[in-house]
C-alpha cells in the first residue's frame, strides 16, 4: 500500500524489507540482536516517523537506529548467508 500511495505522490521509497538482516551481527547492534528471534527480518527507512508508525502495527517489534556504511555495517541492506 506504501509502495502504491509513494508511487501516486511521485515520492522515492525510503523505506525496505531485510529478511535476516546482517547489520545485527555488528558489535554496536548486539543488544538488540539479543531481543528479537531467528531468523529475523527488518524494516530499514530513513524516516523515523515511518519507523514509530510501524513499530505501532507490528508485533514482537525492537526498534533502534544506526548509521550505514560504516566499518561494522557496510551495506544497512545486505543479508546474512
Amino acid at each position: 500500500e506504501r509502495v502504491r500511495n509513494y508511487g501516486e505522490q511521485g515520492k522515492a521509497i525510503d523505506f525496505w524489507l531485510v529478511k535476516r538482516p546482517a547489520f545485527l551481527q555488528a558489535p554496536e547492534l548486539k543488544a538488540i540482536a539479543e531481543q528479537v528471534p531467528q531468523p529475523a527480518a527488518a524494516v530499514v527507512s530513513t524516516d523515523p516517523k515511518f519507523i514509530d508508525f510501524m513499530k505501532l502495527r507490528l508485533e514482537f517489534v525492537a526498534k533502534g537506529s544506526f548509521e550505514a556504511p560504516s566499518s561494522s555495517i557496510p551495506d544497512a541492506l545486505a543479508s546474512a548467508a
